[in-house]
């Protein structure tokens, strides 16, 4: 069977051989809020991802340049969701952000930075106290209108074994959560249909962004970042999908830091609550 999943303007299509599609299909559509459409023969054409269940239960994901080999059917689900993703992000026209980012107070507050630099942990962290979840990874941003919107990802922290923690058990349903081995670590995904995450069509106002770097000492603090600094760095976080995102980015960058919403956060070790006040207070 032959599924597609639209989000805005894109739509990626998904071949599942083997095993329930159905099931397979719906899980993907709760986890990432996307409505998945049945698509007969005629209309299908050919699928950007196919799921193909090989011998003993094991699934082998095809893309267009390669293929993965799952062995598990959570591994198979957790990283075709990051597929989907992934295809989207090469089809739109949107500025895309390496940043997670939080409402607060209607508007949206970004914290961006380098990989395994805290992102995922803040965006849960900020999450679990009450705020409304928007990205955890990769945040949309239309340069005309300089409106924020989500993106069809999951959050997805890191953990230390195939689990999911114990505080968090009875706060996810099975439905919305999953956990499986992604890029050789165990990942712990919450589904975008949970309550106070930001739904897909909303359109935020920009509110703040900080730049997230681990403190060498001491507690999380914020600290001002300079014209230069700014620019250099966050220009480091644009996921250059087309020619004319990085100088999109540098207008806005230098619009939102001119109007004096551009901040350093140093993230202190074991001090995400703390990190979370100074950013969302």
């Amino acid at each position: 069977m032959r599924f597609c999943f639209d989000w805005r303007d894109c739509r990626v299509t998904v071949a599942i051989l083997g095993g329930e599609p159905m099931l397979l299909a719906g899980r993907v559509s709760t986890l990432l809020a996307l409505p998945a459409t049945v698509l007969v023969e005629a209309e299908a054409g050919a699928a950007d991802l196919t799921a193909r269940e090989t011998a003993h239960g094991a699934w082998r994901l095809e893309g267009a340049l390669t293929c993965w080999h799952h062995r598990h059917f959570d591994d198979l689900l957790i990283n075709l969701i990051a597929q989907v993703g992934q295809s989207f992000l090469q089809r739109t026209d949107l500025l895309l952000l390496h940043s997670a980012a939080c409402s607060h107070n209607g508007e949206a507050v970004l914290f961006a930075g380098a990989s395994r630099v805290g992102k995922s942990s803040l965006a849960l962290a900020a999450w679990l106290v009450g705020h409304e979840f928007m990205a955890d990874d990769v945040l949309a941003v239309d340069p005309r209108t300089r409106l924020t919107m989500t993106f069809p990802k999951a959050l997805k922290p890191r953990l230390r074994e195939r689990a999911v923690p114990e505080p968090l058990v009875s706060l996810l349903p099975d439905a919305h959560r999953l956990v499986g081995e992604w890029s050789g670590e165990y990942r712990m995904l919450l589904g975008r249909g949970l309550p106070r995450m930001v739904a897909h069509e909303r359109e935020l106002a920009f509110g703040r962004l900080y730049l997230v770097e681990r403190a060498p000492s001491g507690p999380s603090r914020v600290a001002p970042l300079p014209r230069e600094a700014a620019l250099r760095d966050l220009l480091a976080q644009v996921i250059t999908t087309r020619p004319s995102a990085p100088m999109e980015a540098v207008r806005l960058l230098r619009d939102w830091w001119a109007e004096g919403k551009v901040y350093r956060l140093w993230l202190g070790e074991n001090d995400l609550d703390r990190a979370v006040e100074l950013m969302l207070p």
